[in-house]
């Protein structure tokens, strides 16, 4: 159940990442800058809220209201969102946005925290997919509902032309006012369409929140608290499914890595010296990418010999110095990501109060540096262990909570990046 709430979740925030800045450049005419700051109206709350529900559960060890009432606060703020339009007031808008960021950070995150005690592993995977089978519908319909809605607002203006040039080039051509307007219409009922998905998406949450089983993870961790950390033996099937999590995890962080970088090369197009370094770190991505996949898939030869205890391995690396390098060597491109743009973005002709924003949208990816180093820690601590001859994995909640942050924090980032 739990896996279900974190699907459709998914489906939602990414189609809230990806377009309601769309509909704050299309629809209310605001600049690239300014439909990112909007948006982190919807940012913020998220992130204290998700930050504050888990020190609450950390306190008090009961995760199951917290989830209920996140996906119904959810639920409110996605049919909020549907009223939107372009005569909407940005207070208002704004005022929906937090209603809906508080929701969903009170429960996209805590399925996570109870992964140990009642979910299967699987479950951390299905947040990325719904994530991305939101975009591809979203997409679908939006593209769709355009090419049917331009036609019933003007003729002045070919659908074909109107997706091409985008949210952010419809004044460039709208030949009058008055087009200008009927276009805005479009988008406004195009964008309306995929606001309607993220709030069946959210709706959908309620159900499967409910079965989830209600359980106190600090009385179970008391449970087992007098149990050694290596005696807690899996199954072959979980042990493979924490071998395919660590395999998906690099390629995952890598594409978001590489979407940011792109999004700097189209931004910083005449700054030739700024291209190079761009062009640089991304090849350090792909090749950091190839070496942490070898690292993770041939941990153990032959390689089901990590899942299938009954086979004696030719070899096993020591898994900590492995991760420690992985995790650094993430933790510096992380680093080196944040830094690009920032003198570029610094150095911008533009009031204090102007620029402060736009360096605010960039320096929300410095929360993934923060995460990696929280990373780092947990590695450091985690139990991992061998014991006669035999690795033994164990997965450590802290780990899969923090992987899934800096994930969301990087989705988050690239998002406003893209508006």
């Amino acid at each position: 159940m739990g896996a279900l709430v974190l699907f459709f979740l998914g489906i939602s925030s990414q189609i809230y990442a990806f377009y309601l800045p769309i509909f704050f450049q299309s629809v209310q005419g605001v600049s690239t800058t300014q439909s990112g700051v909007q948006y982190i109206a919807l940012v913020v709350p998220q992130i204290v809220n998700l930050v504050v529900t888990g020190g609450f559960v950390s306190t008090w060890g009961f995760y199951y209201p917290y989830i209920v009432s996140g996906v119904s606060i959810a639920t409110v703020g996605a049919g909020l969102l549907t009223t939107v339009g372009p005569l909407t007031p940005t207070v208002k808008c704004a005022a929906f946005m937090v209603i809906t960021g508080i929701g969903t950070g009170m429960a996209h995150q805590l399925p996570y925290t109870a992964v140990q005690a009642v979910l299967d592993y699987c479950g951390l995977f299905v947040s990325a997919l719904g994530g991305a089978l939101g975009l591809t519908i979203g997409q679908n319909l939006l593209i769709s509902k355009l090419r049917m809605a331009v036609p019933a607002y003007t003729d002045a203006v070919s659908p074909d032309l109107v997706i091409t040039a985008g949210a952010s080039g419809l004044s460039d051509i709208s030949p009058t006012p008055s087009v200008l307007d009927a276009l805005r219409l479009a988008y406004s009922a195009a964008i309306h369409d995929t606001l309607i998905l993220a709030l069946a998406a959210t709706a959908l949450s309620v159900l499967p929140s409910l079965s989830i089983e209600r359980l106190n993870i600090k009385t179970i961790a008391n449970d087992r608290s007098g149990e050694a950390v290596v005696a807690e033996e899996k199954s072959p099937a979980e042990v493979r499914t924490i071998f395919i999590r660590e395999i998906l995890y690099s390629p995952g962080i890598t594409l978001l890595k590489l979407s940011i970088l792109w999004f700097y090369y189209q931004l910083f197009s005449v700054n030739t010296t700024l291209r190079r370094m761009i062009i640089a770190t991304a090849v350090i991505c792909v090749l950091w990418l190839v070496a942490t996949t070898l690292d993770i898939a041939l941990e153990c030869m032959p390689i089901r010999a990590f899942w299938e205890t009954f086979i004696s391995p030719e070899y096993c690396l020591e898994n900590l110095p492995v991760l420690l390098g992985n995790e650094l060597s993430n933790f510096f491109i992380d680093v080196a990501i944040l830094c690009i743009p920032a003198r570029a973005v610094w150095q911008l002709q533009l009031s204090p109060a102007k620029k402060a924003p736009i360096m605010g949208i960039f320096l929300l990816g410095g929360l993934v540096c923060v995460f990696s180093i929280l990373r780092l820690v947990v590695i450091w601590h985690s139990p991992y262990a061998y014991e006669n001859g035999e690795f033994i994995p164990l997965i450590d909640v802290l780990f899969l909570k923090l992987m899934s942050l800096q994930i969301s924090l990087a989705w988050l980032s690239s998002g406003q990046n893209y508006s």
